[in-house]
């Protein structure tokens, strides 16, 4: 399996229709399956996916807010 995205991370996940990139979605990693795939949780629906790592990035560090003084 690919150690590239573990349980927590933050990702974006390309939604492609007929090979078009029709949105973007933000998800959290819930794991790995036994066949090679990422369990996702989206954010705005909290609806739990099974998708293929190559659709999903890595959210950087750099867009998450800072914390509340």
């Amino acid at each position: 399996m690919n150690p590239i995205f573990s349980a927590g991370d933050r990702v974006s996940v390309a939604n492609m229709v007929k090979g078009f990139l029709r949105s973007r979605s933000e998800a959290v990693v819930l794991g790995w399956t036994s066949y090679g795939r990422l369990t996702i949780k989206l954010d705005e629906s909290g609806v739990v996916k099974t998708v293929v790592p190559t659709r999903v990035r890595k959210l950087g560090h750099e867009l998450t807010p800072p914390p509340a003084a």
